[in-house]
């Protein structure tokens, strides 16, 4: 399961980023804010760009994580952000239920930190449900 959190925010330029080559979707600017907020705790890897937006990987808990951000550059002001959180599970673990991806997972948790605590966010929204 996809955890997803949403955000309004003027704080990153979209215009100002590295060109995308696959689509014309922004989200590293958002991808380098956040590997300085969670280091040196968490270490996200350079953002990379992908069709769907910017990605970084992450281990934490000997766990591996997709981190996107994405967000329209056709947007006006405020820009709504979109961060996807995929934690990777095995086929075993698919099949026996185990290591899933819960509301309380530890790099949801944090994220959601960095950005609870930042004061030019606003419409802050974020879904765990599992499906």
């Amino acid at each position: 399961m996809t955890h997803l959190i949403t955000f309004q925010t003027d704080k990153f330029d979209p215009r100002g980023e590295s060109e995308n080559p696959y689509n014309p979707i922004a989200g590293e600017g958002v991808l380098n804010w956040l590997r300085t907020r969670l280091a040196p705790a968490i270490a996200l890897s350079k953002p990379e760009p992908e069709d769907f937006g910017w990605c970084c990987s992450v281990t934490v808990d000997e766990c591996v994580y997709f981190v996107v951000a994405s967000a329209d550059l056709d947007q006006e002001s405020p820009i709504e952000w979109a961060l996807q959180i995929d934690k990777r599970r095995s086929l075993m673990d698919k099949l026996r239920g185990r290591n899933q991806h819960g509301p309380d997972d530890p790099l949801t948790a944090a994220i959601k930190s960095a950005i609870d605590t930042e004061q030019e966010f606003r419409e802050i929204s974020i879904d765990t449900a599992t499906r």
